[in-house]
């Protein structure tokens, strides 16, 4: 689990592969303290494997699944990543919940600078839409972010001078695709209302609701 809030970027020096899984040796800019081996890091938004390191480096395992449905694929030795560490219980929540399994991807259609911030445009896959409020949370990334506007298939969020300078926003450009993570709690909520509008309406239930042969109980 993580908070969306980037503790280092990170440059990658090495892309290499194990099988048919992609090896990734990323040299943070603050050097990770009392890493594990097999510890969870999120690499923009995507939660991997820790499986080698030392004072100066770690290297990430990612799977066939992670490299074709997220940024990882296009990635190249020089690439930089925004890197954040595992949540620990008792560190603060200052973001919002994010698991580091990337929903889909978006598209940067605009980026526009409004005084010292930056406002993004970010389009979305439209099967993605109920998991999306205003005012709501997204990790862009592994950015939490506060979703300002929404239109048919497009959110806009507003990026403010400190994020952008200490994550990868300062690169980003029109095009750019951008792993993207919807609030975990929307997700479950959107689940259980389309699950249980599916549910069969049968004398069972509505019996259990309190109605009967005569009617509905007196006491409803």
């Amino acid at each position: 689990m993580f908070t969306g809030l980037i503790q280092t970027i990170g440059s990658i020096t090495v892309v290499g592969s194990r099988g048919n899984y992609k090896l990734l040796t990323i040299k943070p800019d603050v050097p990770f303290e009392n890493t594990a081996l097999g510890e969870s890091v999120a690499v923009d938004g995507c939660c991997l494997t820790v499986t080698r390191f030392d004072r100066s480096f770690v290297t990430v395992e990612v799977s066939p699944e992670s490299v074709r449905t997220t940024i990882i694929g296009k990635y190249n030795s020089g690439q930089k990543v925004n890197l954040e560490r595992a949540l620990l219980p008792t560190d603060r929540l200052g973001g919002h919940m994010v698991t580091g399994h990337v929903d889909c991807l978006g598209e940067i259609v605009n980026i526009s600078k409004i005084g010292g911030s930056i406002e993004l445009s970010i389009r979305y896959p439209e099967g993605f839409a109920p998991y999306l409020v205003p005012k709501g949370s997204v990790a862009i990334n592994g950015i939490s972010l506060t979703v300002n506007e929404l239109q048919e298939n497009i959110f806009e969020v507003n990026i403010i001078p400190h994020t952008r300078q200490a994550t990868t926003v300062q690169n980003f450009k029109m095009g750019d695709s951008v792993n993207l993570e919807f609030d975990i709690v929307g997700k479950y909520i959107a689940r259980m209302i389309k699950t249980s509008s599916k549910e069969e309406l049968t004398i069972n239930k509505l019996i259990e609701s309190g109605w009967n042969n005569t009617g509905w109980s007196k006491d409803d």
